[in-house]
């Protein structure tokens, strides 16, 4: 059977052991993501190193992508507002929101494609649940994501509009984002391992 254990005897760092002929598959499935689970802070701490190698030595970070999907918002707001005949104040809003959530949705998607390939060393070398490195993408893209939801703010303010209490829908839909996040990266992460012509195919 398939097992995790700690560190058996004569196998120091092994995290499973498996036995084909009653592997499974779904037990060691959810204990991988219990595990994980458990383990959060250090998908926590895996994630923000990952961010600060990113952007090591520029100046203002991660905040790049905050003035260029702020510019990109101002720019394709002014410029179909006039193509539509549409008025700039009730159509910015919508604009900021969608363009921020669906970059978010392509950014979880194409950096699920490597979430365990990129960790293939770490995978390699240390007794860790795979769900940890699904964590990590996840909570990686959400620091970037939440760079990103002041713009949303900011032009609230600008336009002088304001959701009202249907904007407490936002708390269910960014939990549901998070789960089917998490499920997305698992999946593609264990696709894109095994099948390695998914990633280039994904960016294109």
């Amino acid at each position: 059977m398939l097992d995790q254990v700690s560190r058996p005897p004569g196998r120091p760092g092994t995290l499973y052991v498996f036995d084909a002929a009653t592997p499974r598959r779904r037990s060691v499935a959810l204990a991988d993501i219990a595990t994980g689970l458990r383990r959060w802070r250090l998908s926590v701490a895996l994630g923000n190193l990952d961010i600060r190698n990113r952007y090591r030595g520029s100046v203002l970070g991660p905040f790049w992508l905050t003035l260029s999907t702020a510019v990109m918002i101002g720019g394709l707001g002014l410029l179909y507002s006039s193509l539509f005949k549409l008025q700039l104040a009730e159509y910015l809003p919508f604009l900021a929101v969608s363009l921020i959530v669906w970059n978010t949705i392509g950014s979880i998607v194409t950096d699920a494609c490597t979430s365990l390939t990129s960790a293939e060393g770490i995978i390699r070398q240390l007794p860790l649940p795979y769900s940890v490195h699904v964590l990590r993408c996840v909570w990686r893209n959400a620091i970037i994501a939440a760079h990103n939801l002041p713009i949303i703010l900011l032009v609230f303010l600008a336009t002088g509009t304001w959701p009202g209490w249907e904007g407490l829908l936002a708390i269910p839909g960014l939990l549901l984002l998070t789960c089917n996040a998490c499920a997305l990266a698992l999946l593609l992460g264990m696709l894109c391992a095994r099948f390695r012509d998914i990633p280039p195919s994904s960016a294109a």
